[in-house]
């Protein structure tokens, strides 16, 4: 069965909602991460309050952490917005179509809850999986964390070398 017009313009104005708070979400981890970061590493040089890049190193890992979380989670919404509307276009099985019956929102917010639309666990569905993976997406969700949390452990070395050497 097709999907209604509506729907598809509906799935693509979701989609940018999704996409613009994902690049707004990784614009403010990144920017946080930097600012602890040029901070601990000026208390670093300091030769008092050293401890302080030690509580700025916590909360640039739990910032860090809630990042990789946020991110990953907004990246799913994201690639669900797009697996609707290549669904869309190719039109949906009946189980599908009784899902979105529901209601875009209602798909929405429990496949956020769930990982499921309708009967179907996306999250382990080989055509929703594929929208996870690009190289794009690789760098920003994978190697620019890393990257950060190995300026971390770099802060962290130089913090234990500090106080115990």
């Amino acid at each position: 069965m097709a999907a209604s017009p509506n729907l598809h313009s509906d799935a693509l104005a979701l989609w940018g909602i999704q996409d613009n708070l994902l690049q707004w979400y990784r614009s403010i981890f990144i920017t946080s991460q930097a600012v602890l970061i040029s901070f601990a590493a000026t208390l670093l040089t300091a030769e008092q309050h050293k401890w302080l890049a030690g509580l700025l190193l916590g909360a640039g890992l739990l910032t860090w952490r809630i990042w990789k979380d946020v991110c990953a989670n907004r990246g799913r919404d994201v690639a669900l917005c797009q697996w609707l509307l290549l669904r869309s276009e190719a039109g949906f099985d009946k189980a599908q179509q009784a899902a979105i019956d529901a209601g875009l929102v209602t798909v929405f917010k429990r496949f956020q809850k769930t990982g499921r639309f309708g009967e179907v666990e996306l999250l382990s569905d080989p055509s929703f999986l594929e929208l996870l993976e690009s190289t794009t997406r690789r760098r920003m969700d994978q190697y620019v964390p890393i990257a950060f949390l190995f300026i971390w452990a770099c802060i962290a070395v130089f913090l234990i070398g500090h106080y115990v050497f």
